[in-house]
């Protein structure tokens, strides 16, 4: 066979030089990654923008053939022009990439006119059609670029533009489809491909002797579906009882591995015994994967109710795996690599022999009824969240456990990434696996609590200045804050416009930390502070780099000023720190002022763990 041939580095600044169009071939899925993906790679991408600002950045292997399809990348190339699309606002080069000529887009969509169109209009609606996945691609990538500052932004897209690397392999033209598919398989399980589910799906597929194939593939297509509960409303009449009474029937179903009665039950809106439609998939060989001229219609994004899981599927898969191994297995994983969506393959290569292919797809079943019933859902267009399971009862302040079941949820949320979601969500699923998933939202609170508290220990010396100073802070204990101040909030805020906003306050991925008495005053500015002082958890609080970069330098009464008038309205803005909502209520700040308030939030946080 001919060898492969590889390209030089490549970078948007080089392709951008030359006419080359790129295509995706009418087999290959929909643009897919969501945005932990895109955050992760903006995240990884900022980290050498600062750290190593001539450095490359390298994104990883695109092959193609010799008519620049994209056999294997489309994935990474999409972002690429996403990312062009975005950062096109702040250095105009950046045009170049996406359009080689007026008009003639750079990546375009075998038979799939409609993409390629909505591509050439910068993603912006055609005749009313959205690709909803690049939509929130984009969407995502402009609030991580509005995070940085004005400068900041310019000189992100200037470093992305030259440094953004890659490398394009390019298959010898006797490549059979057959060989195409098992190197698609080769790539995966060396890492380089974001992931391949339906190559795990063919294999487990074969591997099961108990069940009915054609009902396991339908579980399967089912739980793939991450963004569509498997459990929903058939009729505005019924009632949330009866939703309740499904579930229980569907969970029992699975227990006794009662596939007949679960198909006929119809307790799922998806499973049905009259459904059943063999998937060419089943009886296939790995090598064989037929090619797919779009993505299945199930792995798309749902526009019904305007929430998405915060897993994608090839995510849940390795949570769900990470739960049937034992306990003594867990112990000496590397969690990194577990946890990596780009090692799908290899991770359950590694452990192919612990897993009981009939038993997994059951228990991906499990997990999923548990995971819809007890875990929160991300709106589509803002940080607000949704839980299913109604529970009852409150706490002694008058919380309902279902919204500090969905604060806290949605606090882990954000301190998460897919890597390490592995630290409470599956100990959450497990839990309500062994109370066959019958457990009130005050148990799920208290065990949620206590697991990541055994994660997080309360720092020693807690009232020492320095123990979360500026230098040394780790972002979570804002966020454990915000929630206890969340819970305490009747108690902490007399005013009924504060307490509304309390009230309504959600949790955001912010990253900027800032200085309330600033590093470098106004010249006019007479207040003086030592460096523990100013430097200290009492003066900090936790923001966007948006609004951080419009309160920079300003004098406490200037930003207190604008945070009263988000409170009121008056200024279009939101409250983005619970503690910069306490903060605000003192009229000067001083360092008495700053001491009182880092004692005050050391309270909270010891009364946390008490």
């Amino acid at each position: 066979m001919s060898p492969i041939h590889f390209s030089a580095r490549l970078t948007p600044a080089v392709v951008a030089q030359t006419k080359e169009i790129y295509s995706i071939p009418i087999y290959q899925r929909l643009f897919e990654w969501d945005e932990p993906q895109i955050v992760q790679l903006l995240d990884d991408l900022y980290q050498g923008f600062l750290q190593a600002p001539s450095q490359p950045y390298y994104i990883g292997m695109l092959t193609s053939n010799r008519h620049n399809d994209l056999i294997d990348g489309q994935q990474r190339f999409t972002v690429m022009m996403l990312l062009g699309i975005v950062l096109s606002r702040y250095d105009a080069d950046w045009n170049r990439f996406l359009f080689p000529e007026p008009n003639v887009v750079r990546l375009k969509f075998a038979a799939r006119m409609l993409d390629s169109q909505y591509l050439r209009n910068r993603c912006c609606p055609v005749d009313g059609y959205e690709n909803w996945y690049m939509k929130r691609g984009v969407q995502c990538i402009q609030r991580f670029v509005d995070q940085l500052t004005g400068q900041e932004r310019a000189a992100y897209a200037r470093y992305a533009f030259e440094n953004l690397s890659f490398f394009v392999s390019r298959l010898p033209n006797d490549y059979s489809p057959k060989a195409l598919n098992q190197y698609f398989e080769t790539m995966n399980s060396t890492g380089k491909n974001l992931e391949n589910h339906e190559v795990l799906k063919v294999k487990l597929l074969h591997a099961a002797r108990r069940f009915d194939k054609m009902q396991l593939t339908q579980i399967w297509n089912a739980v793939g579906d991450m963004d569509r509960k498997l459990i929903r409303r058939k009729g505005k009449d019924e009632k949330r009882s009866d939703l309740q009474w499904r579930f229980q029937q569907a969970y029992e179903a699975i227990e006794r591995q009662d596939l007949d009665g679960l198909f006929c039950g119809q307790s799922l809106n998806v499973l049905t015994d009259d459904a059943i439609d063999e998937d060419p998939l089943a009886s296939l060989n790995v090598g064989d994967i037929p090619a797919s001229h779009e993505k299945p219609v199930q792995q798309r994004l749902s526009r019904n109710n305007g929430f998405h899981s915060m897993l994608s599927f090839s995510e849940f898969l390795l949570q769900v795996l990470w739960l049937q191994l034992d306990q003594a297995t867990r112990k000496k994983v590397g969690v990194k690599h577990f946890f990596d969506v780009n090692r799908l393959q290899e991770t359950f290569r590694t452990y192919w022999m612990q897993i009981d292919a009939d038993e997994f797809i059951l228990a991906l079943l499990k997990y999923r009824l548990l995971y819809d019933r007890y875990v929160i859902t991300i709106s589509n267009e803002e940080a607000t969240y949704d839980l299913e399971v109604d529970t009852y009862g409150v706490d002694a302040e008058g919380n309902s456990y279902h919204d500090l079941l969905l604060m806290y949820e949605s606090m882990l949320y954000v301190n998460s990434s897919a890597a390490s979601y592995y630290l409470w969500l599956p100990s959450l699923l497990s839990l309500a696996a062994a109370r066959n998933g019958e457990i009130t939202g005050e148990e799920l609170y208290d065990h949620l609590k206590q697991e990541d508290e055994q994660h997080h220990p309360l720092p020693a010396n807690l009232s020492d200045l320095g123990a979360l100073s500026y230098r040394v802070v780790d972002r979570y204990w804002f966020w454990k804050l915000d929630f206890h101040i969340w819970r305490f909030r009747k108690r902490l805020f007399q005013d009924e416009s504060v307490r509304c906003v309390a009230d309504n306050y959600m949790f955001r991925r912010n990253r900027s930390i800032e200085h309330i008495a600033p590093q470098t005053p106004d010249a006019d500015s007479t207040l003086r502070l030592p460096d523990d002082v100013e430097n200290c958890f009492g003066n900090l609080v936790m923001i966007s780099s948006a609004q951080n970069s419009s309160l920079l330098n300003s004098t406490f009464e200037v930003k207190r000023a604008k945070v009263v008038s988000y409170v009121h309205k008056e200024l279009t803005g939101t409250i983005e720190s619970l503690k910069m909502l306490m903060i605000y209520q003192y009229q000067h700040w001083d360092e008495a002022c700053i001491r009182e308030h880092h004692q005050a939030c050391v309270a909270l946080l010891e009364q946390s763990f008490g």
